[in-house]
């Protein structure tokens, strides 16, 4: 409760009954009830982090607001976000992780304390001993599902921040991340890659921050200078978040930087072919091919199914990789389904 809650009144409910234990000690041994009172003092540590959770996701929620105020020069935005990423992704999680290393060991403490109890023959049945231990480890679980799904959180709202400024949904990097998990396992990938991979493909259009909103809200057809600032948005966004020595931000600096291209080398800002191509950016590009077409935009209505299913049998080995297409026309009912669940 104290996770959940995490304020002063559920730690003052917490406190009374270990300070009527810490009472009862005073009559047992010296180091009893010293190990007692360090019990009291870690609970307390650990109360104050979480109540600073709440704090830190105004800072985060802050920190992307002031972000997304920034227009026109590049390079500011650039310095910004990295910054922004870089606290969010350490600091952040960082807090998260150090949380759940105190809670671990305030359990295995209190676990060591039930046993003394129980040793200096204090009236706690097993029964009520495994039940403690069970409250214990539900505390800890809890609290490691709410990290996670914070982290999650931060995550899809970063890649939410390029698609806000651009007048689209937040629902498009939500179905692109789904898209992508789908095509990850059917091409091969294990289930944890394939999840690192779906929580990394939000980021794909990050760089988008950087490019200025009269070339990116424009309604009609780019012209040669506009359509060479659009497509910088890959680079910008690998700038941002290459960086990182985390894995997952690592993976969603490949995804921002290749997908865009194209498996013929037609497409942008390396011209890689083939399966030079890494495959984060090969299934992000058809992933976000399939949902940008099905979605209307502010220079275009959505295309009807037919029209995006034959420009992707006409694009099979030119713009994407054949297997995926393939993989994609094998389990076209998945897509569509996760489509229709997760519409705007």
């Amino acid at each position: 409760m104290l996770y959940q809650h995490g304020n002063e009144e559920t730690l003052q409910k917490w406190m009374t009954p270990i300070d009527k234990l810490i009472h009862i000690t005073q009559k047992d041994t010296d180091e009893l009830h010293t190990i007692m009172l360090h019990y009291k003092e870690l609970v307390r540590v650990i109360a104050e982090k979480a109540m600073k959770i709440e704090e830190i996701k105004v800072i985060e929620n802050t920190a992307i607001n002031q972000a997304s105020e920034v227009l026109d020069d590049n390079k500011k935005v650039s310095i910004a976000l990295e910054e922004t990423i870089s606290a969010l992704s350490s600091n952040f999680i960082d807090q998260m992780r150090l949380i759940q290393l105190l809670v671990g060991a305030v359990t295995i403490l209190f676990i060591v304390l039930l046993a003394i109890r129980v040793s200096h023959n204090v009236s706690l049945t097993m029964d009520e001993v495994e039940a403690k231990i069970d409250e214990g480890l539900e505390e800890v679980n809890a609290l490691n599902r709410e990290i996670e799904d914070t982290q999650k959180e931060v995550l899809f709202t970063m890649g939410s921040i390029g698609e806000t400024r651009s007048q689209e949904t937040g629902n498009h990097v939500k179905r692109v991340a789904e898209y992508t998990k789908i095509l990850a396992l059917y091409y091969g990938l294990d289930e944890e890659e394939a999840e690192m991979l779906k929580l990394a493909s939000p980021m794909h259009d990050i760089g988008k921050i950087g490019i200025p909103d009269r070339v990116l809200n424009k309604p009609g057809r780019f012209d040669e200078d506009e359509r060479e600032i659009m497509n910088t948005h890959a680079m910008l966004g690998y700038e941002m978040l290459k960086h990182s020595q985390r894995q997952l931000l690592k993976m969603a600096a490949i995804v921002a930087r290749e997908h865009h291209e194209r498996y013929d080398g037609k497409g942008y800002p390396d011209q890689k072919s083939g399966e030079d191509i890494h495959i984060y950016g090969r299934i992000t590009a058809l992933a976000d091919v399939f949902d940008a077409l099905g979605s209307a935009r502010i220079y275009k209505p959505a295309w009807e199914d037919e029209k995006i299913f034959a420009l992707f049998k006409e694009e099979r080995g030119k713009q994407f990789d054949p297997r995926l297409v393939d993989i994609f026309f094998e389990h076209l009912d998945v897509f569509l389904e996760t489509r229709e669940n997760l519409k705007d």
